[in-house]
């Protein structure tokens, strides 16, 4: 179990805490040692700027910079100047700040000047301005003077904007002479307490309220962690084995990083955590939700009660409960979701409380705690994912001949979005679910901020890429091994029909034919010689045995009409038996199996693998002494909740108001609750290149020219390796990719009517698109 208690850089001003606002605190902090903060893998923070003097401002390590370091590793510095009067600039990112709040500034700075100090030394200002330029920076918040510091020194200055804005600082370093040695910057700070966020009793230190609407993904997001509990800020736990915040290998968390977790505990459980305050009004309906995990313990069938209560107190006795689970049990987080009115104006807190009369009863887990009302806004958060294929060897995003990835954006509570991804095409999008294109291999920083009125949310994703025109075979997948969550066999869900037989991923009362999608790009051929997929439960039935294991079992490859499989396009197909295919004895643990095929079966993308079972399997056993027939696939959960896994229903579970049509449709349009499904499938495929169009001199080499046919932009004369690109005619990159021997192929599906320039290493062309 990993700790988390990251410490947050300062805490509440303890003047404000007997004002009646709330307050938050605003922190920024860089130290230049986190990757992070260098995703697009500059010299300057993401954000950050710098300008071109001679000798600029970027990151060191501060061993290297001959200063050492205040913290980490790595500091941000410029070397010796080599010329005279040097005039160095460096922005930070912009900050959205509040006006009328007073910000403090800090930095360390080391900087031991040249050959003779007191001559050879330098001038550190600090500046501040709406925009990160020398002419924004417009007022000077203070300045170190022609001085040398041969130790660490920190600089601390203060700024109060007139209005709400973005501001930028700027760091400015001059000198005179020539050599005036170097100049090392570390853990540079900003800080100051705005309106909203929490607030301390003035009458009870350990009473903190916070504001409404609130959020606890238990990541320090409110940074609210000051180092000293496993709790964030005004959050108490009790108890023998008491909440901590951790995280587990064995637990991805609903959300974020981290979570709650009680441990296993060797005695009856006695365990509560309790929330910070809130002040709420008499009549005014509360929702408070969060994530639930409890496994129990499987070993000594025990579980664990649990209780959601509410109270004036952080003390059991002044609680009344709101949500009762007892002996309560369950696989996968759960959402619970509680309404509360309070009948009179006050503070009150939430409790979460674990009992029971069993020991050794499993870990308890708790993520995203938020408690909304009607009449508050919520701050934006930033999220998103993508559905894609991945090669399974390396576990990298499959780009194949310029096909397109649909971003996916899960973002809660925003009004707009601002999409960065330096590298790919485009490069930026305020789309809500922008389309991009990564023209190379390699790595790329996907950046989402979400904003509305309260202020704005950023998430950054690395996506590696794998740029194929054609292959051998390849193992691919549209599981996504960085993101998404395979089951474990004991997770593969079933219908309530027959909870222990009638799995999702398989034969059960509602369909015999279901199928998984690959959205590979069209225009292409595709060879598909084998499937890799987890059987997860298999068993013949015992009554007919042999009439079971030789029922037929076909898997089919379809084309695609109206976003689903086009059963009147079928590519080929493999039949087999069942003990052909998965043998006759049964299962007692997931075991991967391969599947080959007779010989290659040829498809266009997108294209459809479908498993098909006998209507004849015998799935209704009436003596309970009796086994039936029983299929179940290993699966996984799309992190972007679009849904993969079809199926071709012949009936619907009671709940469901969909109408069978013999057509196949997505699983979740069955059962709403197993949106985002996918089959843990590996299609073992052969991607086809492209026909290499050249176009000939009279002599028969090779010319350079450039042809569209539709869609497809051919290239001829370019050279393996070399970069061939597209513009509009505003300059503006619409296409990019790295060319192919003698001939390249672009595709220009998403490009307008217009007239374009093809460059090479070779030339130029202009093409016209109608």
């Amino acid at each position: 179990m990993e700790i988390f208690t990251r410490k947050t850089a300062l805490a509440l001003f303890l003047g404000l805490f007997a004002t009646s606002t709330y307050a938050k605190e605003f922190s920024y902090i860089e130290t230049f040692d986190d990757d992070a903060t260098f995703a697009t893998g500059g010299s300057l923070p993401d954000g950050w700027l710098g300008d071109n003097s001679v000798t600029p401002v970027q990151r060191y390590e501060g061993s290297y910079l001959g200063s050492g370091n205040h913290s980490g590793s790595y500091v941000l510095g410029t070397l010796a100047s080599s010329s005279m009067g040097r005039d160095s600039w460096v922005y930070t990112k912009k900050m959205s700040l509040k006006g009328g709040v007073t910000y403090t500034i800090s930095y360390w700075l080391h900087m031991p000047g040249g050959v003779a100090p007191a001559a050879y030394n330098n001038n550190v200002a600090l500046y501040v301005g709406n925009d990160q330029t020398r002419e924004a920076a417009t007022t000077k918040l203070g300045e170190t003077g022609n001085t040398v510091f041969s130790e660490w020194t920190q600089q601390t200055y203060q700024f109060t904007p007139a209005a709400d804005g973005d501001y930028a600082f700027a760091v400015n370093i001059t000198s005179q002479l020539y050599n005036s040695g170097y100049v090392a910057l570390d853990d540079f700070e900003v800080s100051g307490d705005e309106p909203g966020g929490s607030i301390v009793d003035p009458d009870d230190p350990d009473k903190v309220i916070c504001e409404l609407p609130y959020s606890q993904s238990f990541d320090n997001e409110n940074k609210d962690y000051d180092g000293t509990t496993y709790v964030p800020k005004g959050w108490l736990a009790t108890g023998s084995s008491t909440f901590v915040t951790a995280n587990t290998d064995d637990l991805k968390a609903a959300d974020g990083t981290y979570y709650l977790i009680a441990p296993e505990s060797k005695v009856k459980r006695d365990d509560r955590v309790y929330t910070p305050f809130f002040h709420m009004k008499a009549g005014e309906e509360y929702t408070a939700s969060f994530y639930l995990y409890m496994p129990g313990n499987s070993g000594y069938q025990h579980a664990s009660d649990f209780n959601f209560t509410v109270g004036d107190e952080q003390d059991s006795e002044f609680q009344k409960p709101l949500l009762t689970l007892t002996d309560y049990t369950n696989e996968t987080w759960t959402k619970q979701t509680v309404t509360y009115s309070p009948n009179e104006d006050g503070d009150y807190c939430f409790s979460f409380a674990l009992g029971g009369e069993n020991a050794y009863a499993g870990e308890v887990c708790l993520d995203l705690f938020t408690l909304t009302t009607p009449e508050a806004k919520a701050k934006p958060k930033a999220n998103f994912s993508f559905n894609g294929h991945f090669d399974l060897m390396n576990s990298k995003l499959i780009v194949i001949d310029g096909s397109k990835v649909q971003m996916v954006n899960q973002s809660s509570d925003s009004d707009s979005y601002l999409w960065e991804v330096p590298g790919a095409v485009p490069e930026t999008s305020t789309e809500a679910n922008p389309v991009f294109s990564f023209p190379e291999d390699g790595d790329y920083n996907v950046k989402l901020t979400a904003t509305n009125e309260r202020g704005e949310s950023s998430t950054t994703e690395k996506v590696s890429v794998e740029v194929i025109s054609e292959s051998s075979q390849l193992p691919i997948g549209v599981y996504n091994p960085n993101e998404d969550e395979l089951w474990t066999r004991s997770k593969v869900p079933a219908y309530d029909t027959n909870p222990s037989c009638d799995w999702v991923t398989g034969v059960n009362h509602y369909y015999n034919h279901f199928a998984e999608r690959f959205s590979l790009p069209e225009g292409r051929k595709y060879g598909v010689s084998s499937l890799t997929l987890y059987l997860c439960y298999y068993n013949i039935a015992s009554r007919y045995y042999s009439d079971q294991a030789d029922e037929p079992v076909s898997i089919v490859l379809y084309g695609e009409k109206d976003g689903k499989p086009d059963t009147d396009n079928e590519f080929g197909r493999y039949t087999s038996t069942m003990k052909g295919l998965f043998g006759t004895l049964g299962l007692s643990e997931a075991e991967m199996r391969s599947i080959p095929f007779d010989k290659p079966i040829v498809a266009d993308g997108p294209f459809y693998v479908a498993f098909e079972f006998s209507d004849n399997l015998w799935i209704d056993e009436p003596d309970a002494n009796l086994s039936r027939t029983a299929v179940g696939f290993g699966g996984f959960t799309h992190r972007s909740k679009l849904t993969t896994l079809y199926v071709q229903p012949t009936a619907v579970p009671a709940t469901s108001s969909f109408v069978p049509d013999g057509s196949y449709c997505p699983v979740d349009s069955v059962d709403a609750q197993y949106k985002g499904l996918g089959l843990n499938l590996v299609a073992w495929t052969s991607v086809e290149g492209t026909e290499t169009a050249v176009a000939l001199t009279t002599d028969g080499s090779v010319a350079f020219d450039a042809r569209l046919s539709g869609d497809r932009l051919t290239v001829s004369g370019t050279h393996a390796g070399e970069t061939v690109l597209v513009s509009d005619a505003s300059g503006k990159t619409v296409a990019i990719a790295k060319a192919a021997d003698k001939s390249t192929s672009l595709h220009l599906a998403n490009v307008p009517s217009g007239i374009y320039i093809v460059k090479t290493a070779q030339g130029v062309r202009k093409i016209v698109k109608r």
